[in-house]
């Protein structure tokens, strides 16, 4: 019988058949368990077995064509896909691997594979489990949530051990949609942490329940949905699809205008909630003085859904948050964060009275300005600017004349000594000493009566 059941699985491996709803091991026992929501994500293709695990089913994703995956034990030794010990099953076709291990060696593992996919999980049987209260798969934006899980070792709590020393019980979510959609780009998202610590919304510390608030603060879209443990010992985690649709209602913020005072808007969604089950519970505050505090309730609402909101009555910009209550038509009570909104008041106008109206008069028209003042200036503008013309002409003449003087005076000083060499020279030629010059005299002065011997001829020396 199990030789038949195993052929089985093969044909349809072989048909190409990835995701089988039941395939079955040597066992006879169904491995159902590897297509439910309590696959472990191999974090660099790594786990950790504890000592607690008593089977362990290995999900390896492979390049379509590429060779099967090698598993390795802790002590280094590895596990082929051809050469099988008995307390392994191995199942492959042309993209994936699973890999039954009953009573597997505790410690790290690791997973050899050319992988394509972050979808790589391990799925372990063991008497430690992680319990998640249901959870809503359709859930909407802003959505606050309140969330209990358990950690059970043969179906109940664990409160004290060793298990429970450096336990994290993370929540977090993984967008599943294409480059087209709002939630592609928020990838991997940590939302918050379960505690057992007895504050906030956990009830009791040590109780062996953690509880935490989730509020899906993140784009409408399909998610990945994961609860995870993890401490030095074992690893355990559930997961599920999450689908996050739009806010169901809408809502508009009208300002206060003449006597109408602040009014907000409610449009409702009756396919998603139930219109009369709406509660809306908020607050208009300021940063400094102002906190006024409201309720809305749709149940014999007007019909325009239009609610009167405390108006404030300083001016300046204001605040206002909200949190809505309503259920679905299936009946699930659900509270979600209202986006918070901006809003500016502007002064109002003091009006005018009859009295007012009387006092006020207009202003008188300001003084003609005299054209003779005009006239005036650019007279004597006119007359400035032919006074400074005339004296700069003056005082350019003048510098003109001085500038020609100076040349011809140069020029004349510049002759006077190109000639006073010359005569010298003749006067040296024609001077000669004179026996009978004058007693007192001296040599070298010139003899004034030269010019008077050269006139009249000389007589001739006697004989």
């Amino acid at each position: 019988m199990q030789s038949l059941q195993r052929w089985f699985v093969l044909i349809l491996i072989g048909l190409g058949i990835s995701q089988v709803p039941s395939v079955w091991a040597v066992n006879s026992k169904p491995l159902i368990d590897v297509y439910r929501n309590h696959n472990i994500p191999l974090i660099d293709n790594r786990f950790r077995i504890d000592p607690k695990v008593k089977k362990a089913t290995f999900l390896l994703h492979r390049r379509p064509g590429s060779p099967s995956g090698i598993l390795v034990r802790p002590d280094g030794s590895k596990v082929y896909s051809w050469n099988l010990p008995k307390n392994v099953d191995w199942l492959e076709n042309r993209n994936l691997d699973i890999v039954t291990i009953t009573h597997p060696m505790p410690g790290p593992w690791q997973a050899l594979v050319e992988t394509n996919s972050d979808k790589n999980a391990v799925q372990v049987m063991s008497d430690v489990a992680l319990h998640v209260e249901p959870f809503p798969v359709e859930v909407f934006v802003g959505e606050r949530l309140v969330l209990k899980a358990s950690l059970l070792e043969n179906g109940k709590p664990i409160v004290f051990g060793p298990y429970m020393d450096n336990v994290l019980l993370g929540v977090s979510v993984d967008s599943q949609g294409s480059v087209q959609d709002v939630n592609y780009t928020v990838g991997h998202k940590k939302l918050t942490a379960l505690a057992d610590n007895g504050k906030a919304y956990d009830g009791y510390p040590r109780d062996g329940i953690y509880t935490g608030y989730v509020k899906l603060d993140i784009p409408p879209g399909k998610y990945d949905f994961k609860v995870s443990t993890a401490n030095d010992v074992f690893t355990r985690a559930y997961q599920q699809i999450l689908l996050v649709a739009h806010q169901p209602y809408s809502t508009e913020l009208i300002l206060p205008q003449d006597d109408h005072p602040l009014e907000l808007k409610l449009k409702i969604n009756p396919d998603e909630i139930a219109p009369d089950s709406v509660i809306i519970d908020g607050r208009i505050y300021n940063n400094i003085d102002l906190n006024h505090h409201f309720e809305i309730r749709t149940r014999n609402a007007p019909k325009n859904l239009i609610f009167d909101l405390p108006t404030p009555k300083k001016p300046g910009t204001y605040r206002m948050n909200a949190t809505v209550y309503a259920n679905t038509l299936g009946g699930r009570p659900v509270v979600m964060d209202m986006p918070e909104k901006n809003f500016y008041l502007a002064p109002k106008k003091a009006p005018v009275t009859e009295a007012d109206e009387k006092v006020v008069e207009p202003p008188p028209p300001p003084p003609a300005k005299s054209h003779w003042l005009g006239w005036t200036i650019a007279i004597v503008t006119i007359l400035l600017i032919l006074i400074g013309s005339g004296v700069a002409w003056i005082w350019w003449r003048k510098r003109k004349a001085f500038k020609k003087a100076l040349e011809e005076a140069s020029i004349k000083a510049d002759e006077n000594i190109e000639l006073e060499p010359q005569t010298s020279a003749v006067d040296n030629t024609t001077i000669a000493p004179a026996d009978s010059a004058a007693p007192g005299m001296e040599e070298d002065e010139p003899d004034l009566t030269q010019d008077d011997e050269k006139e009249s001829p000389k007589e001739p020396p006697p004989q």
